[in-house]
């Protein structure tokens, strides 16, 4: 039970120094998930161009530990029962964003899910549909 109250009291006297400004650690955290502007229907064999934002590779939401960085690159998936039938990879500009061109494949049908590959992020979905 005296072992309970020292870490409480510990962790107690941690929150306050933190909150008093007494704490000097930075943490290297993840901003926001990145996003998309995304249509709501394509055209099969249409090329489908979006802008996602927020592609952070750094991000200090202390304010401490050096400036944001952006990711080089991003890659793009179209993802639909769980395949990947079309990918794509843009750079990233400074202010971490990037237009990818994401050509649809033109026997796709239905629901299409656009995330980024590797971390994955779900930035939508677009309906399929004959051109």
């Amino acid at each position: 039970m005296k072992t309970t109250v020292k870490l409480a009291m510990t962790l107690f006297l941690m929150c306050a120094m933190s909150a008093l400004g007494g704490c000097t650690s930075c943490a290297k955290v993840s901003c926001v998930a990145p996003h998309a502007d995304l249509p709501a229907t394509v055209s099969a064999g249409e090329t489908l161009t979006i802008d996602v934002y927020d592609l952070w590779a750094t991000c200090y939401d202390t304010g401490c530990g050096g400036p944001n960085g952006p990711l080089t690159s991003v890659t793009v998936e179209a993802v639909t029962g769980g395949n990947v039938v079309a990918t794509a990879t843009a750079p990233v500009n400074s202010q971490a964003t990037a237009q990818v061109s994401l050509t649809i494949p033109s026997d796709a049908t239905g629901m299409l899910t656009i995330r980024t590959s590797g971390t994955v992020f779900d930035l939508g979905t677009v309906d399929v549909v004959k051109g």
